[in-house]
């Protein structure tokens, strides 16, 4: 209701006026300048009316923006088990069995040295291709290293990617403890890729 008492008097109000520029307007029954200014206040009261009737425009306030909180905790870095090299047991010289003229000491073998698996040591190799020519040949006991223990993985479970990411697990690759087929969707071989939801 209030809209359309705007609208008329704004109406109205702009005939009115037009009148008392011209002085008269005859299809709106506006003689003279006196009644059209009598028209002009009547329908600014109407105006008035209509606006003071409208309801209050609602403001919408902005929802507040939510605040992200991303906590990350960083699992204590797990030991590497280092090699430990392996005393090698020292030959013992054979004696030989040809008699000498001159007691001599027999010359102390060096230590072989540490070789982990897979890896071949430079200088090992290097005297591996080569004969001694002047040093008797001793008797070597082979050495023996204990073989390397791999600790045994903790078998970790993950109900769905976001226990996987609450304990700071994911992404998790095919292998890697916590891993599985549930977790991976797209079966790339990557569990988790993204932070869920």
């Amino acid at each position: 209701m209030s809209t359309v008492l705007i609208l008329l008097g704004f109406g109205a109000l702009v005939v009115a006026l037009w009148g008392l520029l011209r002085g008269h307007v005859a299809w709106a029954h506006i003689g003279d300048r006196k009644r059209a200014a009598q028209v002009a206040a009547g329908f600014f009261v109407a105006m008035v009316v209509g606006t003071a009737m409208a309801p209050a425009p609602t403001t919408v306030a902005p929802a507040p923006a939510p605040t992200v909180t991303i906590t990350v905790t960083a699992p204590a870095p797990t030991p590497t088990p280092t090699p430990t090299p392996t005393p090698t047991p020292r030959a013992t010289p054979v004696p030989s069995p040809t008699p000498s003229p001159a007691p001599t000491a027999a010359p102390e073998p060096t230590p072989a040295p540490t070789q982990i698996a897979g890896f071949v040591n430079a200088d090992a190799a290097k005297a591996a291709t080569k004969a001694p020519a002047t040093r008797a040949p001793a008797t070597k006991a082979p050495a023996t290293q204990a073989p390397a223990t791999k600790a045994p993985a903790k078998s970790v479970y993950y109900k769905n990617c976001t226990a996987a990411w609450n304990a700071g697990a994911a992404p998790l690759r095919q292998g890697d403890p916590g891993y599985a087929s549930h977790l991976d969707r797209d079966g790339d071989g990557i569990a988790c890729e993204k932070r869920p939801r």
